[in-house]
C-alpha cells in the first residue's frame, strides 16, 4: 500500500496543481523578475526569503504555507480542486496568514471549488474579478461562475471572502 502523503507533500501537490491550472510557465511580473521562481523544483519553501515566488512560508518546508498570489502577470485558468490539499499556517490574531488571494487583474474561469472548505487555517479568500466589463464588448468569458459553495460557511477560521466582479450566484450563508 502507498503511504499517505506528508503535509509538505500535500502542499506541494496543491501548489503544483495551481501552477499547472493557471498557466504557471507564462507568469510574469512585467519584466521585474520571474514570477515562477522555484516552482516545480525540489527547492523547499523557506521562511528565509528563498521560498517559492509568491508563496510565504513558516518554517523550512512547505508544511506551513501562506498563499498570497498578488502579482501582475499572465495568470489564467481555473482554481484546481487540489487546493483543498493545502494546509495553511496558523498564526496569532493580527498576523497575516491563511490567505488565498488571486487579485482583480487576473483571468480565472470555472467555478469556486468546494474543496477550498477543506483547507485548515484558511482565513481570507480573495477571488475577485478583474473589472466590471461583463455585458460590454469584452463579454463575460473570463470570470468565475456557478454557485457559491455553501461548504465555505463551515470553515471556522474564515474571516473574509471577496468575490466581487464575478458571475457567481447563490446566497451567502449566515453561518
Amino acid at each position: 500500500a502507498t503511504p499517505p502523503l506528508t503535509p509538505a507533500e500535500r502542499n506541494r501537490v496543491a501548489l503544483v496543481a495551481l501552477y499547472a491550472a493557471t498557466s504557471g510557465r507564462l507568469w510574469s511580473t512585467n519584466g521585474y523578475s520571474s514570477a515562477n521562481t522555484n516552482w516545480l523544483t525540489d527547492m523547499p519553501c523557506r521562511s528565509d526569503g528563498s521560498d517559492w515566488q509568491h508563496i510565504t512560508c513558516d518554517g523550512d518546508d512547505v508544511e506551513n504555507v501562506v498563499v498570497d498570489l498578488f502579482w501582475p502577470g499572465d495568470f489564467r485558468g481555473t482554481l484546481p480542486t487540489q487546493l483543498g490539499m493545502l494546509s495553511l499556517a496558523s498564526c496569532a490574531d493580527g498576523d497575516v496568514c491563511g490567505q488565498l488571494h488571486v487579485d482583480s487583474q487576473k483571468f480565472l474561469t470555472g467555478t469556486i471549488p468546494t474543496q477550498l472548505a477543506l483547507i485548515p487555517g484558511l482565513r481570507d479568500i480573495d477571488v475577485s474579478g478583474r473589472s466590471a466589463t461583463c455585458g460590454s464588448s469584452l463579454g463575460c468569458a473570463e470570470y468565475l461562475s456557478g454557485t457559491l459553495p455553501t461548504q465555505l460557511a463551515l470553515v471556522p477560521t474564515l474571516e473574509k471572502f471577496s468575490i466581487q466582479l464575478n458571475l457567481v450566484s447563490g446566497t451567502i450563508p449566515s453561518e
